[in-house]
């Protein structure tokens, strides 16, 4: 192509020379084309639309940031564990028995129920420690729990209740403080400590006894067995307490604070753990051990007996 040959500017549109075979530089600038004008328009609008998003955008994750979370649905409200059973468990009960007929001695101060439960039954009368049940063990509403089914067709909780053997501030072995001892005497021998020492001893008033099986010693006052005394470590307390204890375990058994110390006149210490202005455990402490556990009412003071 020769110089005077014209051609368009591509920016522009507007006609230009040719030189040399290229083309003679031109400046578009100065005269836009209304095609440009439009095409930067729309660029720009659209860069501002972008911006406003964004922008947007920003402003409402910053405003998510700063505003509390929102409150967690409100979540059912666990039952009552002490809430009564429904009426439907005490109309479909039925006795899941769990042993043979037992004894059983009660303990601390025990309610008979109309249902092997606390919650919703009856309470149909009380029981003092002591005591002696018969009867049998039958599952409770919770199944974790057993309860003593006795002969009156009523219920006691196992927690009340222990081993007949048991030392408890009303006696041992299943003998009771305050029982008249001619009707437990056929478990004694028939000669009294005292009595073989004096043909004229009143064995009524004042007499202590050894049971057959040698495990416990009972002291009789005036007919009554007053208190029972064991240095068999056969028998213990319902607090895992026996002779041959270290007055260390028995102090943390029942706490120092329950316990009151007396030097005993002969040897070592007594220990008197009260049940009730007249009812209590004495444990006889030397070198450190249990070494003999009186029960019974006031008379487990006594250091030389009925004497």
């Amino acid at each position: 192509m020769t110089k005077g040959t014209s051609q368009f500017c591509p920016g522009c549109g507007s006609p230009v020379q040719l030189e040399a075979g290229k083309p003679i530089e031109h400046d578009p600038s100065p005269t836009l084309s209304k095609a440009r004008l439009r095409n930067g328009g729309i660029a720009v609008g659209a860069a501002l639309v972008l911006a406003l998003i964004l922008g947007v955008a920003i402003w409402t994750l910053s405003a998510d940031a700063d505003s509390p979370a929102p409150e967690a649905a409100a979540t059912e409200a666990a039952a009552d564990p002490d809430a009564p059973r429904p009426q439907e468990w005490f109309d479909t009960y039925v006795d899941r028995f769990l042993s043979a007929e037992i004894e059983r001695l009660v303990v601390a101060p025990a309610q008979k129920r109309s249902f092997p439960t606390a919650r919703g039954s009856e309470v149909t009368g009380r029981i003092e420690p002591g005591e002696m049940l018969t009867g049998r063990w039958v599952e409770g509403a919770d199944p974790a729990t057993r309860w003593l089914k006795i002969r009156d067709g009523s219920y006691v909780w196992e927690g009340n209740l222990a081993e007949p053997q048991t030392i408890t501030a009303f006696g041992m072995n299943g003998f009771r403080a305050g029982d008249a001892f001619q009707s437990i005497s056929d478990a004694f021998r028939p000669q009294g400590n005292y009595g073989s020492q004096s043909a004229d001893w009143d064995t009524y008033a004042c007499e202590t006894y050894s049971s057959n099986d040698r495990l416990v010693d009972v002291m009789v006052i005036e007919g009554k067995a007053g208190s029972f005394l064991t240095v068999s470590p056969a028998l213990k307390t319902a607090n895992g307490i026996h002779v041959g204890s270290t007055e260390k375990a028995l102090l943390a058994a029942y706490g120092s604070g329950k316990l009151k110390r007396e030097a005993n006149p002969y040897d070592g210490v007594d220990y008197f753990f009260w049940a009730g202005k007249d009812r209590g455990i004495k444990f006889h402490v030397a070198q450190g051990k249990v070494e003999t556990i009186t029960a019974g009412d006031r008379s487990i003071e006594y250091v030389e007996g009925c004497l």
